[in-house]
């Protein structure tokens, strides 16, 4: 039986330090297009070592050999290619969990804590979240995830209905679960995160609480998410300022009127452009962490 791999785009930058807000910003504007799954900004080298002073690398992963071609062919294209080096690498599926076991510790964001399973004994708090580190987007490890995580604490979700589109590895819905939600619908249209959701949300508990579809923003199975088909109290999207702008419409209906929405995955220079098409919601809070930002709107 020949050894998973994940399609992927190592991408090197000229200096150590990240790459710009501009650069990123057109980075993830032209990514997005091609089934993204995931990025680890500044990975480690083979021999699993992060290196102070090494020339600042993103791992971009594809969910298909053809997407991550045709990523590769559109960045060839665009008028900033000089300013990295691109490579087309296969990475084994038990490299990724290696490699992030060796990197990952707990982390804490305000009264939760994101912990791997080997760190978690080690990390008392009020809120222990436990994620078995994946191809599924969210450790706690990336500002966006802190952000949504910051933003949920901020609300009373005791006997509210949530939703969390894109839930990556679930953690905040297995958060909002802890936080007091009644209960909780997370989506993800890649069937390897909806597999590491239902696995986490086991191993948190909350499977009472927590339930993990299969669906895609546009979908028309979004509007049987529970049988009584009414709107969330509160709804999180962490995903890329493209798809958030594209499907504003589609996420804007799932949140009940006086609901919030919690929106990231963008950087503050694209924060205007994604509140700017959520015409049926007022912002409330711009929260931010570097170069990153989380919106908290409620719903007209």
């Amino acid at each position: 039986m020949s050894e998973k791999t994940w399609p992927a785009l190592r991408l090197m930058f000229g200096e150590p330090s990240a790459p710009s807000s501009v650069l990123t910003e057109a980075l993830l504007l032209t990514l997005d297009d091609f089934a993204l799954r995931a990025i680890d900004e500044s990975p480690p080298s083979p021999d699993g070592l992060r290196r102070t002073g090494a020339q600042s690398t993103w791992l971009v992963f594809f969910a298909s050999s053809e997407s991550r071609d045709a990523a590769r062919a559109a960045l060839e294209q665009t008028p900033w290619r000089a300013e990295l080096d691109i490579e087309r690498v296969d990475v084994p599926d038990e490299d990724w969990a290696g490699r992030t076991q060796r990197a990952l510790t707990a982390i804490r964001v305000d009264d939760i804590i994101v912990a791997p399973p080997w760190d978690a004994g080690k990390s008392p708090g009020p809120l222990v979240v436990v994620i078995e580190p994946s191809m599924g987007f969210g450790t706690g490890h990336h500002e966006t995830t802190r952000l949504c995580l910051r933003a949920l604490q901020r609300l009373r979700l005791a006997e509210r209905r949530v939703i969390d589109i894109g839930t990556g590895s679930g953690v905040l819905a297995i958060a909002a679960a802890m936080l007091g939600a009644a209960g909780v619908i997370a989506i993800d249209a890649d069937e390897n995160a909806v597999t590491s959701a239902r696995d986490n949300v086991a191993r948190n508990r909350v499977g009472d609480q927590v339930r993990v579809r299969q669906a895609a923003l546009g979908d028309s199975s979004l509007e049987a998410l529970d049988q009584s088909r009414s709107p969330a109290s509160v709804v999180i999207a962490n995903l890329t300022a493209a798809l958030l702008r594209r499907e504003a419409a589609a996420v804007e209906r799932l949140v009940e009127a006086d609901g919030t929405l919690i929106l990231s995955g963008f950087t503050c220079a694209e924060a205007p452009v994604v509140a700017d098409a959520y015409t049926h919601a007022a912002l409330e809070a711009q929260l931010e962490e570097n170069d990153w930002a989380a919106l908290i709107f409620v719903r007209r």
